[in-house]
């Protein structure tokens, strides 16, 4: 900071204040041009103000990072909205086998209503075997951790086939260890690569070539393409968001925890 600031409350103290550069629990903020996104004006902005983050980092996961192709076999570990936003693009990317695991019914059952192939309750059996079989080869293409939980993260390595890539984008602490398998890591030619908001700068798409309908489209932004896969019904967030008066947000966080809400937005 150079002591400046654009901003005082009414009392006159000065306010210094970023948090992420995306979002705010307020009605209005200041933020970097580079952050700001045009969309059309009839944006449905209570939906898609969750894109800067969650939506475009679990899709962007899948897009950008693994680079999911038609015919290809994911499996995300972890259906909150990071693993349901990721679901809903394996299936615009046309994935052949998207499986979902989560130890929380209601949202497997979501997970499959939007994409899921196959939904598994990692505290029922072996994932890994379930996941071979279900792939019927030595394990899956393509793989995403959005739990940040180390023991998920083994498993999910461990889940993938040869040349299999996988990354995470659930948040851990600093200093959070895995550990790997490194014989069969080096043998099997698996990746393990890191993964920053989906790679999803939010005004282009890198190496996009999906199909829509008969249209093809290699290069577009990624909150404009995402909001138009909603228009066409292929990003339906509706089914992943609840809405709450920002004065309630004691009971957004209250069904954040219990798994009530998927994500929760506030409103003014």
């Amino acid at each position: 900071m150079d002591g400046s600031s654009a901003l005082t409350l009414p009392q006159g103290q000065v306010l210094f204040s970023n948090f992420f550069g995306q979002s705010s629990f307020s009605n209005l903020a200041v933020v970097n041009k580079a952050s700001l996104v045009k969309v059309p004006n009839d944006t449905p902005l209570d939906l898609f103000a969750s894109l800067g983050c969650g939506l475009q980092t679990g899709a962007g996961a899948i897009l950008n990072t693994l680079n999911v192709q038609s015919g290809s076999t994911v499996a995300v570990f972890g259906v909150g909205s990071l693993g349901l936003s990721a679901i809903m693009a394996c299936k615009i990317r046309q994935a052949r086998e998207i499986i979902a695991i989560d130890i929380q019914p209601s949202r497997l059952e979501l997970a499959k209503e939007l994409g899921a192939t196959t939904v598994m309750n990692s505290m029922e059996g072996d994932v890994v075997r379930k996941i071979q079989n279900i792939c019927n080869s030595n394990g899956v293409d393509r793989a995403l951790d959005c739990s940040g939980v180390p023991e998920i993260i083994e498993t999910m390595v461990d889940s993938l086939g040869t040349r299999g890539r996988a990354c995470s984008v659930g948040s851990n602490k600093p200093g959070t260890r895995v550990s790997i398998d490194l014989h069969r890591h080096f043998v099997l030619g698996r990746e393990y690569v890191g993964c920053h908001q989906g790679e999803s700068n939010p005004h282009e798409v890198r190496s996009l070539v999906v199909l829509v309908f008969t249209l093809l489209i290699s290069f577009v932004q990624m909150a404009p393409f995402l909001i138009d896969c909603y228009r066409r019904g292929q990003f339906p967030v509706e089914k992943i968001t609840t809405c709450y008066d920002a004065s309630d947000y004691k009971r957004a966080f209250e069904d954040i925890e219990s798994g009530k809400a998927v994500k929760a937005v506030l409103l003014w």
